[in-house]
């Protein structure tokens, strides 16, 4: 039987098995005006949306030109909670203070840095022998959606070679800077691994990346969900053109997505070919009876021939399409003779079948049209 300062133990051990964990770097040189969490500290074991939001978090102004700061794991403590979150839910563990450089102390010769102790440690030389200083640009937003893009599709070949990440995809990774500019630096494909066990929701990758300044390693957290396969655009198409093989392919889209009651999603490449976009399609679209549409096969005014049967005799007349139609929509019909209207519905080009739920009207309308003089 366990004691009671067992049973406590199990508890706390418990609990702090599932708090996240914030570990902080021995140093960062931020790329921004502001310092944020995710610049000096890793962010582990949380859900996608806390992680975003820890991450952003301001801590402090970034340092000026030529000098650093150092920022304590008490003050970030302090920080959280003053933004409101609960410091007691995480674990932090790391470095005790982060060294914050600013761009050009980072990149200074050595012979030109200063070992001196105190807030702000490096003061930027003179003007006169001051060395010429490398401004890093931002890597903007084509570049960081084209990465983010990268890494899902890396960590998407990791999901699916695991039996249990068959039907799962990457649908959001939370990749700082400082992990997308060492994939653009990495000489080679990074080594992926999963942390913990494939499933849907939230996981945390090992990424270990080979680059020219050493190996680098980093922990992302991606989303992942469930899906399914369906029908997706891989080029723009206007509306009215029509769509063919080349036009899509059989994709996993995430589950939660294809669930819209408003819309029918397709699987089978043979429900839409041939079919129309009933509007802009843009590639990676998932397409459906929204923005596909059976081709227009009468035009109105257009001669068409009139097919009724009843007492099991079938009859082919002509008529004139009062609008335009569609493969089995129910459309208006005009004979010739009595200028009267008939609602069919289209069974092919040109051809249009008068029917009705009730033998006794079927039988009525082929007698009408038994007895029309169709010219």
């Amino acid at each position: 039987m366990l004691t009671l300062r067992q049973l406590v133990l199990v508890f706390v051990l418990s609990v702090t098995a599932h708090a996240g964990e914030i570990v902080l770097q021995e140093r960062c040189v931020p790329y921004h005006t502001v310092v944020r969490l995710g610049d000096v500290a890793e962010v582990r074991d949380v859900p996608m949306q806390l992680h975003q939001q820890l991450t952003n978090t301001p801590i402090m102004p970034a340092p000026s030109p030529g000098e650093e700061q150092f920022v304590r794991a008490q003050t970030i403590r302090d920080l959280l909670a003053a933004h409101g979150m609960k410091v007691d839910d995480f674990v932090f563990s790391g470095a005790e203070a982060v060294q914050v450089l600013s761009v050009q102390t980072a990149i200074a010769p050595p012979e030109q840095q200063q070992q001196q102790t105190g807030f702000r440690a490096y003061k930027a030389p003179s003007a006169t022998n001051a060395a010429p200083q490398v401004r890093i640009l931002p890597l903007g937003r084509a570049v960081e959606e084209r990465v983010r893009g990268e890494i899902s599709a890396a960590i998407d070949l990791v999901v699916r070679a695991e039996p249990a990440g068959e039907f799962l995809q990457t649908i959001e990774v939370g990749a700082g800077e400082a992990l997308m500019r060492a994939w653009l630096q990495a000489t080679e494909k990074p080594a992926i691994s999963p942390s913990a066990p494939i499933a849907a929701g939230a996981r945390t990758f090992r990424l270990v990346f080979t680059t020219p300044n050493g190996p680098q390693e980093f922990t992302v957290l991606a989303e992942l969900a469930e899906t399914r396969p369906v029908l997706t655009a891989t080029r723009s198409l206007l509306r009215g053109d029509v769509i063919t093989a080349a036009d899509f392919v059989l994709a996993p889209a995430p589950l939660e997505k294809t669930q819209n009651a408003k819309a029918r999603y397709f699987a089978d490449p043979n429900e839409v070919l041939g079919q129309e976009a009933a509007r802009s399609i843009r590639p990676g679209d998932l397409l459906t009876d929204q923005n596909c549409t059976p081709p227009l096969v009468i035009r109105r005014g257009e001669l068409i021939t009139v097919i009724s049967g009843g007492d099991g005799i079938v009859i082919r007349l002509a008529a004139k399409a009062d609008s335009d139609g569609r493969q089995g929509e129910l459309i208006p019909v005009r004979t010739l003779d009595r200028n009267e209207i008939l609602m069919g519905r289209v069974t092919g080009r040109g051809e249009v079948a008068v029917l009705s739920a009730a033998p006794s009207t079927n039988q009525a309308v082929a007698r009408d049209l038994r007895n029309s003089t169709f010219r």
